[in-house]
């Protein structure tokens, strides 16, 4: 506890000595990332519009890398002052060319990773103002993106022939998947591939188990049963003797926040209406059989 009070009393210190941080340019000196002129994936920190004399003085610095740093530093992954206390900023080249000094880091820039430079104009040479405002400037190379990998691996009822009366599918994913607006991903087309005109019954608590990698979904349970109005006025969602296709859309993102890999598509033919309870036409082994790859 002493060495961690003691850490932070000297990390408050140093903030309050350090002078003020801005990212506005100091007395018309531009701080820019710019990319290489021959290789654009590799960037420097580039301090430009130095004065004639400056400028002449720093190139003739036999400066060690400390000497330059206090001027010219860059960190990975830092996001304030206080967070470089005890971290060393990145190493690399200073030179200076005309008007302008540049620092080339000695490896390459990792996407996705936050950089911070810090110029400090006060240490310049012939400054007027050592205690100036530093001059900081940011960057972040985008991220890889990452390959997507995450399919459909199953739908089930898994026949080709349903019964026109099919009350639900079960869509199992090879990956957990981001919840929200999956009706926007999920069509069902017939044999003209012709939308269906809302065939799920759309509710605000998606049906997913805990791991996120299985999905009910019911059809429109009033375009099922019989004598119920959205049925008499629109019709059934699946009709005998004609064919459909299950549809599940590429950009369907998954927990990470990658599209699928793929689109899914179950083309299936419907057969005449399943009246009869199931309780009836299986036995107790055969429910037991069916019941984990349905309901677990």
């Amino acid at each position: 506890m002493l060495l961690v009070a003691g850490f932070i009393v000297m990390a408050a210190a140093l903030a309050q000595a350090a002078s003020p941080i801005t990212t506005t340019p100091q007395q018309g000196l531009v701080v820019r990332w710019q990319a290489d002129r021959v290789d654009t994936d590799t960037f420097a920190i580039e301090v430009s519009e130095l004065d004639a004399a400056t400028a002449r003085e720093l190139k003739q610095a036999n400066w060690n890398p400390k000497e330059w740093q206090r001027v010219l530093s860059v960190y990975a992954g830092q996001g304030d002052l206080l967070a470089d206390v005890g971290v060393p900023p990145m190493l690399g080249t200073y030179s200076v060319e005309g008007s302008t000094l540049r620092f080339e880091p000695r490896f390459p820039l990792e996407p996705g990773v936050k950089y911070r430079a810090t110029f400090n104009p006060g240490l310049l040479p012939g400054a007027r103002n050592p205690s100036g405002k530093f001059i900081v400037e940011t960057f972040q190379l985008p991220a890889r993106s990452a390959p997507s990998t995450t399919v459909v691996s199953q739908i089930y009822p898994s026949a080709n022939l349903l019964p026109e009366n099919v009350l639900k599918f079960y869509v199992g994913f090879s990956a957990p998947m981001s919840r929200g607006h999956i009706y926007d991903h999920i069509h069902l087309r017939n044999e003209a591939g012709q939308p269906i005109e809302l065939p799920f019954l759309e509710i605000d608590e998606e049906l997913w188990n805990p791991e996120m990698t299985r999905l009910t979904l019911f059809l429109d349970p009033g375009r099922i049963k019989r004598g119920v109005r959205p049925l008499e006025e629109v019709g059934p969602a699946l009709e005998q003797g004609k064919r459909y296709t299950l549809v599940i859309d590429r950009n369907w993102k998954d927990a990470a926040g990658r599209a699928l890999k793929t689109s899914f598509e179950k083309a299936f033919a419907v057969g005449p209406p399943d009246r009869e309870r199931r309780t009836r036409r299986f036995g107790k082994s055969e429910r037991r059989r069916l019941a984990p790859r349905i309901h677990s």
